[in-house]
């Protein structure tokens, strides 16, 4: 027998959208749920319904959609597929969006601790920014302005800096604590790979779990799950 859902109010204003989702979904894949539900952070909460008014709708439907298949659903355009195979600004628009939302799902994982999520949101990330062309800078500056290092969304880009890059990104004239941050944690890179960097060689390229959050726990990609209904 499946558990009632909840409703889980997400965003604010025109943009706000309530999502029902069983309350087991939400206790198996979601530490910050967990202890919602045991009363921890209900305050004024009615009970039956939490709201999230700080968050995105879109990164929360992704999430919800996991909690009951276990994967994030392919998000990569046609558009982004042509800016992959040959820089031009359509592509490159689509591209850096659609990157920046799988880096929104993995910002709300952080949030909601729910690192199955976010081990998912990194694997989703990991295919288009190892075929891109040239990967845009403008998703480092924000993933270092929304979460706090070390952690592997962090690891990712500093590896896509590292093996990606040419020398006219890493040369730019970038203000702000968050590129020199950024730029702190390459330089470590540099000199942990002993100054020898060949593409195709890091772990961006091989698959693992570098990225991922779960440690000696279980990885996400060894379970199945069936939807409930």
């Amino acid at each position: 027998m499946t558990s009632l859902p909840i409703a889980v109010i997400v965003g604010e204003g025109e943009a706000q959208r309530t999502f029902y989702v069983s309350e087991d979904a939400l206790l198996r894949n979601s530490g910050y749920f967990l202890a919602a539900c045991k009363g921890q952070w209900r305050g004024g909460n009615d009970g039956q319904s939490i709201p999230l008014p700080d968050d995105d709708p879109a990164a929360f439907e992704a999430f919800a959609r996991f909690a009951y298949h276990g994967y994030i659903f392919p998000v990569i355009s046609a558009v982004t597929t042509s800016y992959i195979a040959s820089d031009n600004q359509p592509g490159r628009d689509a591209f850096c969006n659609e990157v920046d939302f799988l880096a929104s799902c993995w910002i709300l994982g952080d949030k909601l601790l729910a690192t199955e999520f976010k081990d998912a949101a990194l694997d989703a990330l990991v295919d288009p920014l190892n075929k891109a062309c040239r990967v845009p800078a403008g998703v480092h500056g924000r993933v270092y302005t929304s979460t706090a290092g070390p952690n592997g969304l962090r690891r990712l880009l500093v590896d896509v800096a590292v093996y990606k890059w040419p020398n006219d990104i890493l040369l730019e004239d970038r203000a702000g604590q968050r590129y020199w941050e950024l730029f702190r944690n390459v330089a470590a890179r540099y000199k942990e790979l002993g100054g020898t960097v060949i593409e195709g060689n890091g772990p961006i390229y091989d698959g693992g779990c570098w990225y991922h959050d779960h440690g000696d726990g279980e990885c996400y990609r060894s379970k199945t799950r069936t939807r409930e209904v």
